[in-house]
């Protein structure tokens, strides 16, 4: 965790604005760690997972820096286009999270 939280500081400190976290379950990094302003973070994950983890976010009240957007999405399948949807510009730099994914 510490290795992946340290690269993602790093990265965000030289100005990539975007992070997606695929298969994002519980990960907890969008509250945990300082993001500058402008930096949106992605999280994929199926439908049960993320209407858990939208209603966990809003009962603790954290406040995040990032600009969260939690997408359903099924891995696969078509999961890119919810991405863009969402606001993800394939042209920006980006930061991938894909810890854990068998």
């Amino acid at each position: 965790t510490r290795y992946f939280d340290d690269a993602i500081r790093a990265n965000l400190s030289r100005g990539i604005q975007q992070v997606v976290t695929l298969a994002a379950g519980m990960d907890g990094r969008v509250a945990r760690l300082a993001c500058p302003s402008g930096t949106r973070w992605f999280e994929l994950d199926l439908d049960d997972i993320i209407t858990f983890k939208r209603e966990l976010m809003k009962q603790a009240g954290l406040p995040l820096q990032c600009d969260w957007r939690p997408i359903v999405a099924d891995l696969t399948s078509d999961w890119a286009n919810p991405l863009r949807v969402a606001g993800f510009d394939p042209a920006k730099p980006t930061i991938w999270l894909i810890e854990g994914l068998l």
